[in-house]
């Protein structure tokens, strides 16, 4: 991660430092500000941007607070977060997504009060997932195409794990997928079931297209 300290200022009391590194995924850029004692801690106005899509936002000491907005490359409000409550604006992957729960050692599906968010929303991120991928000369060489399926686990504290291939076409996609879906940063709002922050499972696709 490449940090370029850009200015010293003075804010509640406390020395900040506004600092711009490379994202946790390809392409994107954020500006922020730490302690200047402390720089692990993040503190005051955030901001992701991958292409012209954007997040924008507030840490108090450490911790999101207030309200997260994104924006498409339009421009266009996509996602609003809460974070006094967590919750999210719309709250949903889409109609069609089938979430899983674990019971007694097996997966049932699941409808929650408030579906898995990717902070940025899943148009972002799937934008990330698109500029992340490396198409595999053998799949390129034999014309291969098509959507690789992988499963994830959002778990109760925002963390992605458990990152699996559920639905593979060969050629070398199926280890492509999975390697830029592993590079996605813990940067996630719970789902809740019964009121509660619950692990979840979920599929992401990753979508090959050749020209």
């Amino acid at each position: 991660m490449t940090l370029g300290l850009l200015l010293t200022i003075s804010a509640v009391g406390q020395d900040l430092k506004k600092l711009t590194v490379d994202g946790k995924f390809y392409g994107t850029k954020e500006v922020f500000y730490v302690l200047k004692d402390d720089q692990e801690i993040r503190h005051g106005e955030y901001k992701r941007t991958s292409g012209k899509f954007k997040t924008i936002g507030q840490y108090a000491n450490n911790k999101r607070t207030g309200i997260w907005k994104s924006f498409d490359y339009n421009g266009e409000l996509i996602q609003t977060i809460d974070f006094s409550t967590n919750s999210i604006t719309p709250n949903k992957i889409s109609d069609n997504s089938k979430l899983w729960i674990k019971k007694d050692n097996a997966f049932v599906e699941v409808r929650p009060d408030q579906a898995p968010a990717f902070i940025g929303d899943y148009a972002m991120l799937y934008r990330l997932v698109g500029v992340t991928l490396r198409y595999p000369a053998e799949a390129r060489r034999l014309g291969t195409q098509g959507t690789v399926l992988v499963s994830v686990i959002i778990t109760k504290d925002g963390r992605i794990t458990d990152e699996t291939v559920e639905k593979g076409i060969g050629h070398g996609l199926d280890e492509e997928a999975l390697r830029v879906i592993q590079q996605i940063p813990d940067e996630w709002i719970p789902g809740v079931v019964n009121g509660e922050a619950t692990d979840i499972k979920i599929i992401l696709p990753v979508i090959f297209k050749l020209g």
